[in-house]
């Protein structure tokens, strides 16, 4: 057996994987995880299929609507009101209490 060509490899099973992950939200390792995939076989046909460039503006993408939705999210606990320990203009001495 030779060496396998990436020209003459035609693989609608991986196309059609690497175009759904291409088009969703999620990093390869969670997209490969959840399908039962494997990462090295995914990712050799990532890099075969789609090109630097267009991975990275995915990856800014993504990074944009990371950002925005951080932004959206509310607190993941809301802010108490500080709690004072001692009571402004309230004097607790013995000499103030005599008067």
């Amino acid at each position: 057996m030779g060496t396998r060509s990436w020209e003459k490899a035609n693989s609608p099973y991986w196309s059609e994987h690497v175009e759904a992950w291409y088009r969703g939200h999620q990093e390869p390792t969670e997209y490969c995880r959840r399908r039962k995939l494997s990462i090295t076989a995914f990712e050799q046909w990532v890099r075969h299929l789609v090109s630097p460039e267009d991975l990275r503006k995915r990856a800014k993408h993504l990074q944009k609507l990371r950002r925005a939705a951080a932004k959206k999210a509310p607190p993941k606990r809301p802010r108490r009101s500080p709690r004072y320990r001692y009571m402004f203009g309230v004097s607790t001495c013995e000499t103030d209490l005599a008067d």
